[in-house]
């Protein structure tokens, strides 16, 4: 995999004129913005004497945390995979990778249900609020796994034009030190390095849903700020170098 790819050339790059001199200049530029949407995880266990009631459980424990959390802040809800283990006494000494039967010690005495859920929200100030508030309702190790930028174009945008400004003001410094002055530009390309851009690690967030009116007793609420998320670009760009 290479660790760097070329996403936008100049169009129509000029043809230098023979015997012109040129100078090729690298930019970066970097911006800062607030992060509009926060994902939080947690996971839900349900135990039971029958694997229905397990999986009952989890589900009446999913549609009270939903309830909960959507009269605070909008919410889109991501289900993972659910798990259900049986469950025997401590006497069962199990033989991998033989078949035993479920009887006597090692009868099946219950069962568990888990699965992971995974919650998005735009409401960032209330990140925090959520979490306590699932792990008050028997949520599973609650926490903020990450804070993004649901749209990042025009964060990007402004991060090529700082690398743009910062080549030129390179160029013109190296123009002015050779006594020569900078010309037009032959050719640009900007040039993106792995992890610069977050939207290629997740898919577009789904549209989330009004909450519904829910009476819940008085939750905890937790201020919280995140740290601005850095977007960045840079550009590589070759000038025409004049007399």
């Amino acid at each position: 995999m290479s660790l760097a790819s070329p996403v936008f050339i100049l169009a129509n790059a000029i043809a230098p004129a023979p015997g012109t001199s040129q100078i090729v200049v690298h930019g970066t530029g970097t911006v800062e913005t607030l992060p509009d949407t926060a994902t939080i995880g947690f996971s839900l266990r349900g135990e039971a004497r029958t694997s229905d009631d397990a999986v009952r459980s989890v589900n009446d424990n999913r549609k009270s945390i939903v309830d909960a959390v959507s009269a605070i802040a909008p919410v889109v809800l991501h289900d993972g995979e659910l798990a259900l283990q049986p469950v025997r006494g401590e006497d069962c000494k199990r033989d991998y990778g033989k078949e035993m039967l479920s009887a006597g010690p090692c009868a099946i005495l219950g069962y568990v249900a888990t699965m992971d859920v995974t919650v998005q929200t735009s409401s960032v100030k209330d990140a925090a609020t959520l979490v306590s508030l699932i792990g008050r309702l028997k949520g599973y190790e609650p926490s903020v796994k990450a804070f993004r930028i649901g749209d990042d174009a025009s964060a990007r945008r402004a991060a090529i034009a700082e690398a743009v400004k910062d080549a030129r003001g390179s160029a013109e410094a190296l123009a002015r030190a050779t006594g020569s002055s900078l010309g037009r530009i032959i050719s640009m390309s900007d040039t993106l390095e792995p992890g610069d851009r977050s939207d290629e690690l997740r898919p577009p967030a789904p549209r989330q849903e009004a909450a519904p009116s829910v009476k819940i007793e008085q939750h905890v609420e937790v201020p919280i700020t995140p740290a601005p998320i850095e977007t960045k670009a840079s550009v590589t760009v070759t000038y025409e170098l004049l007399p």
